[in-house]
């Protein structure tokens, strides 16, 4: 039988899957906000020199346009609503308690129950954010050297 203690820990291990939830989101605000100026700024560059472009300045430019895309495109996956899943309902709760209410124990057993399962399917959520804003993040830094690699071809 569940203590209150008991409890009160995979309650603290949901709320903590609610706050990296959270902590994602505002990597995923940033890095849109990252890729937005810096392809602002590609795009300025595009206007002054699109002209005298050499073929591999073409592809290098091009490569950086492709790659801050992707990001873009990644980034915004990573926030999109996901189906995240609720400790437990009130009303639900209120359902099973039939003609009596539950022993404690029992009641802090079936809230342990729901706490470790709303958890873990928020936590794959979580990684399927996670490892998406990491490879858009990879993909923003290597804009950036395809765009300092097209810069740098320039100066030949």
């Amino acid at each position: 039988m569940a203590s209150e203690k008991q409890y009160l820990f995979f309650k603290s291990l949901y709320d903590e899957e609610n706050e990296r939830t959270k902590l994602l989101g505002e990597h995923a605000k940033n890095n849109l906000g990252l890729v937005t100026v810096y392809s602002a700024f590609i795009i300025f560059v595009m206007d002054k020199q699109v002209v005298s472009m050499t073929t591999i300045g073409k592809w290098l430019f091009i490569g950086a346009i492709l790659l801050m895309l992707a990001s873009i495109l990644l980034s915004l996956l990573a926030t999109q609503v996901a189906e995240f899943e609720v400790s437990t309902l009130p009303s639900k709760i209120f359902e099973n308690f039939g003609d009596s209410a539950p022993t404690d124990e029992d009641f802090f057993d079936d809230r342990i129950a729901d706490y470790s399962v709303a958890c873990e399917n928020n936590s794959v959520v979580n990684d399927r954010k996670a490892k998406t804003l990491t490879v858009a993040r990879y993909l923003l830094l290597a804009g950036v050297a395809a765009h300092a690699a097209y810069f740098i071809e320039r100066l030949r």
